[in-house]
């Protein structure tokens, strides 16, 4: 799914996604990624939802933002708690949903200036 005609010039933007990948400023990634207005992690992530670890989530609290996306395949699946207590015990608060569904939140926020990170499993 195409989400903007142009990526912007001073901000990352997800252009587009589908099953097993995303577009970030016209760039295509097959792999799990973080994505920020400023930065772009390509080596973080799990290979699949499945894989998913407390030390995936500890990078997640080494970012300073005001809104964390979790996005987690193809359909919103929960971690378990032990998984999610490295974000607990940081305060941090983070919002789960489907890997599609992070992708159109995060342009979103972006777009109202909002301190965004997605951390995007691609299965």
């Amino acid at each position: 799914m195409k989400l903007q005609a142009t990526p912007s010039s001073d901000q990352h933007v997800i252009v587009a996604h589908g099953p097993g990948w995303v577009d970030i400023d016209g760039r295509h990634y097959r792999r799990s990624v973080l994505i920020t207005p400023t930065a772009i992690d390509a080596d973080w992530g799990p290979e699949s939802f499945g894989a998913l670890d407390e030390a995936h989530l500890a990078a997640l609290a080494d970012h300073a933002g005001d809104v964390w996306l979790l996005g987690t395949g193809s359909q919103q699946r929960f971690p378990p708690p032990q998984v999610l207590r490295v974000l607990i015990e940081a305060g941090i608060s983070v919002e789960i949903m489907d890997t599609a569904a992070a992708c159109r939140t995060y342009n979103i926020l972006v777009a109202e200036g909002r301190a965004t990170l997605a951390a995007l499993i691609i299965e």
